[in-house]
C-alpha cells in the first residue's frame, strides 16, 4: 500500500524560507567569528582575522539612491553606466 502525502505551496514557502534563514544565520555567524579556522559539517575555512581595532574602521557601504525622471516621447534612454 503506498500513501503519498499532497505538498502545499505554502509548505514549501515555509520550508524554503527556514533553510535559507538557517543558512544566512550560520553565514552570519562564521562572518563574525573571530576564529581563524572554521569547520561544519563538510566546510572547512582558513582566513586572516581582522584585529578587533580595525574593525570599528569599517563602515558599511551605503548606496546612494539615484532621482528617476520621466522619458519623453521620441528621447533616447541613456543608461547610468554609461552617463
Amino acid at each position: 500500500m503506498s500513501f503519498s502525502m499532497p505538498v502545499s505551496e505554502s509548505f514549501l514557502l515555509t520550508a524554503f524560507g527556514i533553510i535559507t534563514g538557517f543558512l544566512g544565520a550560520t553565514l552570519t555567524f562564521c562572518l563574525k567569528s573571530r576564529c581563524s579556522e572554521i569547520r561544519c559539517c563538510c566546510l572547512y575555512c582558513k582566513r586572516e582575522v581582522i584585529p578587533a581595532s580595525e574593525i570599528d574602521n569599517i563602515r558599511d557601504v551605503i548606496i546612494e539612491p539615484v532621482p528617476i525622471r520621466p522619458v519623453r516621447p521620441g528621447e533616447a534612454v541613456v543608461s547610468s553606466s554609461t552617463a
